[in-house]
């Protein structure tokens, strides 16, 4: 009976020796796929390999073979190398396989990873599958990770310290941080949602994608070798902060939006919002309120000031800035209007949480205010080109009514056609019906000329534009208000000064310039529409001009502070020629917001591609009469073989300009703008052909 006993705890024993060496392969597929790479050394498929099988095996690859369950992955605890790839995995946990280095497990449908002990892990590829979290906290040697196309929320690589290729694109991703992966080489993190990336330790970073997320502000001065960027459709006006922006503007391989600029010196987006017209009087922002675009918001932090300004019609504005505490003001663009807030305080802190400041615009005076603008590219005899764009708005708040603009053309200029019908014409005068102007509306039409043939070269051609109803419904100035006009007659100019204000209490002097030099001076005193002329016999060649000071405290909305009027060629040379250049040396000598005036030389050959000013001043150093408006006019020309799209022009303002007295004019094709960075002025059109902004 002892001997029995033995007999069956030998047998017992036996069993439990056969059972440690061998490891269950419940999923058939990965079995047979075992013995096709003649790793199951029994040959036959019934459920278990030899652990000694396992053992021996340092790369594995089972991509592609049907693979549901890869349980018994555990006996192949010297695995380095696991490619598992195109399956149908569901889950896969390798806590036992603490020697991997290389993992590739991608285009399954793992939801479930585990890979908590492998810290010698190299290498990650678990693209394409259906994970909605991944912890790769404790993978302190990974180099490169590929986990796009997943359902991610999250991503930690904090731990990560050499981390060289992370490819995370495709998933949900709100936030990633990544400045703990300095050595990072090729981050790709497009079609996320991401708010925010800090690229300010990735020194490494070589390539970088983070198209389709929800950036606004992106900061590359510490990248100075990344090669290639793609930063496409993300928010409005992103900005992207570089050492030298025109660099990185003629850098091919920088891929951004279009609407996107690049900047040398900035900040993050810090606060956004919006300014309406209140309609319903309540001092709330709705949502079906109309917005304002170019109103200006200024921010003020101590002896620092920064501009912004709203850059669609529905009113949006953002503010990147500098940490501290900021107070905001509104500058609404019309007497008729003021903020229901008079100010805003704002504090940014070095977390640069996005903040939301809204403004609602009430009206104090219910008036019209309309402002017109005319300007043209260039004017020539041949070619084509000399179309002037006249552009109007109302910028008030109330409708106004029958609204229609003349124009006054310059005698030698032809009008070959109009974009809209001319209302009735007389001489050189045309009209043009606009009729009613909703608040906040705007449009434009052309009028396309050519310059006569008899007209000299470089001969300068003055055209007007004026607005009506050109009401001011508020008691803006009590004095008198000088006017001044010419014509020639045969060798004489007669100029005439007029007053259409209140009496004028004082003498106030006049100068008759010849060509840039004072010949003349007088003084007149007039009453409430008196006028009186001034004769003047013309030399042979020259350019008369006269100037009528207007009174201290004169204000913009009625024009200039000095009113005047010129004539040029009265009296030619016996060759027919005449001096040029003189009248747009200085004003125009109308600021009004109801009137424009185009003064320009007519062309030949020209460069498409120039910034001018008017008045140009006098002299070397362009001398100009202090608080003067200067139109400036941009022109460019796309010269090369092929369609450029979505032009973007940036142009830094000069701080001895007023920044809020800027008012934008007419164009030849359709453009957006607004004030990024404090005073840079960013102009944007998806036009391909030539353009001019003014």
């Amino acid at each position: 009976m002892r001997g029995l006993i033995n007999i069956l705890i030998l047998v017992l024993f036996c069993e439990a020796i056969s059972f440690a060496q061998t490891i269950t392969i419940p999923d058939t597929a990965f079995e047979q796929k075992l013995i096709a790479l003649g790793i199951d050394s029994d040959g036959q498929v019934n459920g278990q390999i030899l652990n000694s099988d396992a053992l021996v095996i340092t790369t594995l690859s089972v991509s592609f073979s049907g693979i549901t369950d890869l349980t018994g992955i555990e006996a192949f605890t010297n695995l380095r190398v696991l490619n598992c790839n195109g399956n149908q995995l569901g889950s896969l946990s390798l806590s036992n396989n603490t020697a991997l280095r290389n993992l590739n497990c991608n285009s399954n449908l793992i939801s479930s990873l585990n890979l908590s002990n492998n810290t010698a892990l190299e290498d990650l590829y678990c693209q394409d599958n259906q994970l909605t979290n991944l912890d790769v906290t404790n993978n302190i040697a990974l180099e490169n990770l590929y986990c796009y196309r997943n359902q991610l929320s999250s991503l930690d690589v904090t731990n990560n310290l050499v981390l060289e290729e992370m490819y995370c694109y495709h998933n949900q991703l709100s936030d990633i941080d990544v400045r703990n992966n300095t050595a990072l080489t090729d981050f790709r993190c497009d079609n996320n949602q991401l708010n925010d990336v800090n690229l300010a330790n990735n020194i490494a970073l070589t390539f970088f994608s983070c198209d389709n997320n929800q950036l606004s502000y992106l900061d590359l001065r510490n990248n100075s070798v990344l090669a290639a960027l793609y930063s496409e459709h993300n928010r409005p006006f992103m900005q992207i902060c570089v050492v030298d922006d025109q660099a990185a503007i003629n850098n091919s391989n920088w891929n951004k939006d279009p609407n996107a600029f690049y900047l040398e010196n900035c900040y993050p987006l810090a606060v956004e919002g919006r300014v309406v017209f209140d309609t319903n009087s309540n001092c709330q922002v709705d949502s079906l309120e109309n917005g304002y675009i170019g109103q200006f918001l200024k921010f003020e932090k101590g002896a620092k000031v920064v501009y912004t300004s709203t850059y669609d019609t529905l009113g949006n504005y953002k503010a990147f800035l500098d940490t501290g505490t900021y107070t905001i003001t509104v500058l609404p663009s019309t007497l008729y209007m003021q903020s229901c807030l008079s100010s805003q305080q704002v504090t940014v802190d070095t977390n640069y949480t996005l903040q939301q400041v809204d403004w609602a615009l009430e009206a104090t005076t219910l008036c019209s205010y309309l402002e017109v603008d005319i300007s043209a590219p260039f004017l020539r005899q041949t070619g084509g080109g000399s179309s002037y764009t006249v552009s109007y708005c109302n910028n008030g708040t109330a409708m106004a009514s029958n609204a229609y603009v003349e124009i006054d053309l310059d005698t030698a200029l032809n009008v070959l056609g109009t974009s809209i019908p001319i209302a009735s014409q007389i001489g050189s005068f045309y009209t043009f019906n606009i009729g009613n102007l909703a608040v906040g509306e705007c449009g434009d039409f052309t009028i396309t000329t050519i310059v006569d043939a008899g007209a000299q070269f470089e001969q300068t051609h003055c055209t007007e534009a004026h607005i009506y109803p050109d009401t001011v419904c508020l008691p803006i100035w009590a004095g008198p208000i000088a006017q001044a006009s010419a014509i020639c007659q045969n060798d004489t100019v007669y100029f005439k000064i007029g007053n259409t204000g209140s009496p004028m209490l004082q003498s106030q002097q006049y100068f008759v310039f010849e060509d840039n030099v004072i010949m003349r001076t007088g003084t007149v005193q007039l009453g409430t529409n008196q006028f009186t002329n001034i004769v003047q016999a013309a030399a042979a060649g020259k350019t008369y001009r006269i100037e009528v000071e207007q009174l201290a405290g004169f204000p913009a909305l009625l024009g200039d502070l000095v009113a005047m009027a010129s004539v040029e060629g009265c009296n030619p040379l016996s060759d027919g020629t005449f001096s040029t250049g003189f009248i747009t040396q200085l004003s125009n000598g109308n600021s009004s917001p109801f009137i424009a005036v185009d003064c320009q030389q007519n062309v030949g050959s020209y460069d498409p591609n120039d910034k001018a000013a008017q008045p140009a001043g006098y002299g070397v150093a362009h001398y100009i009469y202090k608080n003067t408006a200067i139109d400036y006019k941009i022109r460019f020309q796309n010269t090369g073989t092929d369609t450029a799209f979505n032009i973007v022009i940036l142009d830094t303002l000069s701080p001895h300009v007023d920044i809020t007295s800027l008012i934008m004019g007419a164009s030849s094709h359709n453009y957006t703008w607004t004030i990024q960075d404090g005073n840079v002025l960013r102009l944007k059109t998806s036009e391909k052909s030539f353009n001019s902004f003014k």
